[in-house]
């Protein structure tokens, strides 16, 4: 069986991208393109419409995070 190990979690950088671990200071970027219904168009989820549902949703990816389960960069 395979076996996560996200810790340290794994950032990845390149001349054009940094990709990075999710944290609740990007709490307004993610809640500016998860509550754009034009944005979700295709995605199969319901729009926050408000910062502490894009807060919760972070701590979420981050709960997912630390315990192995999941990883998701931003």
């Amino acid at each position: 069986m395979l076996e996560l190990n996200f810790n340290p979690f794994p950032s990845r950088t390149t001349e054009r991208l940094n990709l990075r671990r999710i944290t609740e200071k990007d709490a307004e970027e993610i809640f500016s393109f998860r509550s754009d219904k034009q944005m979700l168009e295709f995605l199969d989820r319901d729009p926050v419409t408000s910062i502490n549902e894009a807060i919760d949703w972070i701590k979420m990816i981050n709960e997912g995070i630390e315990g192995n389960q999941s990883i998701t960069w931003g």
